[in-house]
């Protein structure tokens, strides 16, 4: 049997020949190319990130519309009755919320002096509001998000719809000059 016997002295003593990486140069590369990937992902992914956030908010703010509507039997006028009982005095209906109102149905928001969702912190001068037009078998409700830059109106369609299209649960309207639009994402059909 032959035994041999490994000591560092040994490695250390050796030449080097220059044929590979050392651990800190392959930890540097690793490094470097960390960075540069996520500073790429961020330039690469900053208009669907906004649009899976615009349209995140607008679910949420059509959950709460559909709960207060459960609580009160009508769609409130303005949006900001969502969170503030005492703005739920007028509905849709007609009637005053504020007797059934039950508690905040969307988190924290601001809202304009008009009774809109600012959504100013996802996309400057972007705005949320309720609206209903004809449609379907009777009423369709809509959470209408305006003042979106056209450039990033088609990421949302392509979120909400699952692809190119701008119909489906989510519709655009390009603003035409202004260079914003609109997107309607459709969460109630009443008969």
């Amino acid at each position: 049997m032959i035994r041999t016997t490994f000591h560092w002295r040994d490695v250390a003593s050796r030449p080097r020949g220059g044929a590979g990486f050392t651990l800190l140069e392959v930890l540097a590369v690793i490094v470097i190319l960390g960075i540069l990937g996520a500073v790429g992902w961020k330039y690469f992914s900053t208009d669907r990130t906004k649009a899976t956030a615009l349209l995140e908010r607008a679910q949420e703010v059509a959950r709460g519309l559909i709960l207060f509507k459960q609580d009160v039997s009508c769609y409130p006028a303005t949006l900001d009755a969502l969170y503030d009982r005492s703005r739920a005095q007028n509905t849709q209906c007609g009637i005053d919320g504020r007797p059934s109102w039950r508690e905040p149905y969307i988190s924290r928001a601001e809202f304009t002096a008009s009774g809109s969702l600012s959504v100013a912190d996802l996309v400057s001068g972007a705005e949320m509001s309720l609206a209903s037009q004809p449609g379907g078998a009777g009423q369709q409700w809509l959470v209408r998000v305006s003042g979106v830059p056209s450039d990033l109106l088609q990421k949302v369609a392509e979120t909400c719809n699952g692809g190119t299209a701008s119909t489906g649960r989510c519709s655009i309207a390009a603003g035409g000059s202004s260079g914003t639009g609109t997107f309607d994402l459709l969460f109630d059909e009443t008969t």
